[in-house]
């Protein structure tokens, strides 16, 4: 990707990489809190509309005597799509049929790495429902990598933060160009 692919707020962003000549890292500002979104033209109804949908969704959960159930097809749905983001090929059902019979004959061989996922989501989440906004740490984000990686052919130390550069493309021509995941949904598209 060159530089000039990034917009002219962006490319203020870029650092030269000391050890790699040429290269650049994008150093993205940091993420604005709710104060600074809540100026936002429109943005007050949106949330007022998610925390009143939350608190419907809260209130129906507390009479299911399982709500976990309900949820568990998501929870694994979410699993398939973001380990397939790391290149498994396991879909839903290899996944399902995975946790069912507990073998992975005739299924791909990553399905163990997808099953990783939903292990760390379901620790996750009930680390968070244990200790609410608590839970949310620097030793809790060790954790889920821990999971995510077990069992894998991770290089580095599961749980642990990398302290080296990780280069996710660098296979790849220069030539080409950045496509952000806006064009794929029906938003209009954001100022990269």
């Amino acid at each position: 990707m060159r530089k000039t692919d990034l917009s002219l707020d962006r490319r203020q962003l870029l650092v030269p990489v000391k050890t790699h000549s040429g290269a650049f890292a994008l150093i993205p500002p940091p993420t604005p809190g709710i104060d600074q979104l809540m100026g936002l033209r429109g943005i007050q109804g949106e949330v007022s509309r998610a925390r009143i949908a939350l608190d419907n969704l809260q209130t129906l959960s507390k009479a299911l005597p399982n709500p976990d159930l309900v949820t568990r097809t998501s929870d694994r749905r979410e699993a398939v799509r973001s380990s397939q983001i790391e290149g498994t090929g396991s879909d839903i059902t290899d996944l399902l049929t995975f946790e069912a019979t507990g073998s992975v004959e005739g299924l791909p061989p990553d399905v163990q790495v997808t099953l990783n996922y939903v292990t760390s989501l379901e620790f996750g989440l009930q680390q968070v429902r244990q200790h609410g906004l608590a839970a949310m740490s620097k030793k809790l984000i060790e954790n889920l990598h821990a999971y995510l990686m077990n069992g894998s052919e991770y290089s580095w130390t599961p749980g642990v933060f990398r302290d080296k550069q990780n280069w996710i493309v660098f296979r790849l021509s220069r030539n080409w160009t950045f496509r952000p995941l806006d064009l794929m949904v029906s938003q209009p598209p954001l100022n990269v």
